[in-house]
Formats: C-alpha cells, sequence, structure tokens
C-alpha cells in the first residue's frame, strides 16, 4: 500500500493494513517521512511493516505524468523491495 500521509494515525489505511495481515498477507505501507517527525522510518506493528521516507509526491505524479527522472531514494527503496519479491 502506498499512502501520501506518515500513517500515524491513518486509521482507514492501519484497519484495511492490519486486516490483509491477519488474513495472512504480507502487507508493507509506504508513507512519507518529514525531517524531525517523531515518528520511525521503519517499524512493524500487528503484523505491517511501515516504511516511511522522505518523498516527494510532486515528483513521482510528474514522472508518471511526464516521465522525468524518479528522485534517487524512491529509485532504490522500488528496487530493494522489487529484489524481495523476486527471492
Amino acid at each position: 500500500m502506498v499512502v501520501p500521509n506518515m500513517c500515524n494515525p491513518d486509521y482507514r489505511v492501519v484497519k484495511e493494513a492490519e486486516s490483509l495481515a491477519a488474513a495472512g498477507y504480507e502487507v508493507r505501507v509506504f508513507c512519507t517521512w518529514k525531517p524531525g517527525a517523531r515518528v520511525p522510518v521503519l517499524e512493524e506493528f500487528n503484523g505491517v511493516t511501515y516504511v516511511r521516507r522522505e518523498w516527494n509526491v510532486v515528483g513521482l505524479i510528474k514522472h508518471k505524468l511526464f516521465g522525468t527522472p524518479l528522485p534517487t531514494d524512491t529509485v532504490r527503496l522500488n528496487n530493494r523491495y522489487r529484489e524481495e519479491d523476486e527471492e
């Protein structure tokens, strides 16, 4: 799941993610993060892994619409989880 906030708290997302985890799915929620935020960058809670990164959401939209280059952090994160899924 991908959400455009820190998911702390976003009860709608948390409820859906925890329901999927309880049904046996491996669930990762990719969230935004801001420097100085008092939430962990990576945490696992109730079977759900929350991955928070400082994302440029506008940059992602521009990439999808116009093919502009993705922020380097986003590319690395995407490649890392793609490799894990292939194992």
